[in-house]
Parts: structure tokens; C-alpha cells; sequence
């Protein structure tokens, strides 16, 4: 039962180092939790991007960039509101513009965009890549890379989702 109580991470094995990319994913279901005691937030997920052989912790780590459940954005345990809340049901988008020396990120929910979240130089980056990155407690989640016949929510203009990049 003290499962409920811990995050699950996981990163994509390709990354991005220009250009600009994007991934969605779709909040399925959420987890009983009724038996955890005191869990303020027993169900919620982290979206975004960090770098490879980073901790599976998003947010927590420099150069770790998540985007949770609870309107909140965090990068080296420095969380901010940011957005609006997003639970099952909801299609949070994650987009990374590396075109150009000053990088951005940002999200869009159920299609609507959120703004800038975070700003940072590429070469913080030393030549690193970014890659996508979920960690979930107690929900069940599918990301959509480009793989799926068509976005679940209509894509920001100019970004491509990373599955659909020339990897060459």
C-alpha cells in the first residue's frame, strides 16, 4: 500500500539539441488512493524535459524543467505558479524552441497555450540534449511523440513533435 505514496519517472530516449520540439500527453485515469492518509496531492503528474542521466525527479534537479498538475513549474526545486490546474480528462503539450541561443519553454492544456514557462541559454546546456520527461503519482498517462495518426489538440504553429524530427 506505500506504493501510493511514491513518484514514478520516465525520460524518451531521443532528445533535442536544435530546433523546436514538442509531445503531448493525455491524463487516462487516476489511481484509488483512498487508502494513503494525509497525501495532499495523491494524484498528479510532472510534464517537461531534462537532461540525459539526470534523477528521474522532474524539477528537482538543474536543467530538469516540469510542468504538474498543480499550477505549479519548478527547475532545481524552484517552484512557481504557473498556468492552470490539469487533471484526467486533460491533454498537457510541452513545447521546447532550441532554434536560436536564448531557448524557451512552454505548455499548452487541452490546447489553450500557458505562456512561457522557462528561459535559459543553450549553452547552460554544454552541448546536451533535452529530453521529454513525465513523472506521475497515481495516474495513468499516454504521451503521443507523433507517433498517434493526428494530435490530440491542435499544435502550436511551428514546432514539430519530437517523433516526427529527422534524427540525422
Amino acid at each position: 500500500d506505500g506504493f501510493g505514496y511514491m513518484w514514478a519517472g520516465a525520460r524518451a530516449t531521443y532528445g533535442v539539441t536544435r530546433g523546436r520540439a514538442c509531445f503531448e500527453v493525455r491524463i487516462d485515469k487516476n489511481q484509488p488512493t483512498s487508502h494513503l492518509e494525509g497525501e495532499t496531492n495523491p494524484n498528479v503528474l510532472r510534464v517537461g524535459w531534462s537532461l540525459p542521466g539526470s534523477n528521474l525527479q522532474l524539477g528537482e534537479i538543474k536543467h530538469s524543467y516540469g510542468y504538474g498538475g498543480t499550477a505549479k513549474i519548478s527547475e532545481n526545486c524552484n517552484f512557481k505558479n504557473y498556468g492552470i490546474k490539469f487533471s484526467v480528462g486533460d491533454v498537457v503539450a510541452s513545447y521546447l524552441d532550441m532554434a536560436g541561443e536564448s531557448c524557451t519553454i512552454k505548455y499548452t492544456v487541452n490546447g489553450k497555450d500557458q505562456g512561457i514557462a522557462f528561459r535559459f541559454q543553450k549553452k547552460e546546456l554544454q552541448g546536451k540534449g533535452l529530453f521529454p520527461h513525465v513523472l506521475t503519482k497515481n495516474q495513468n498517462f499516454t504521451v503521443n511523440f507523433g507517433q498517434m495518426p493526428a494530435p490530440l489538440f491542435p499544435l502550436l504553429p511551428g514546432y514539430m513533435p519530437i517523433g516526427q524530427l529527422d534524427v540525422a
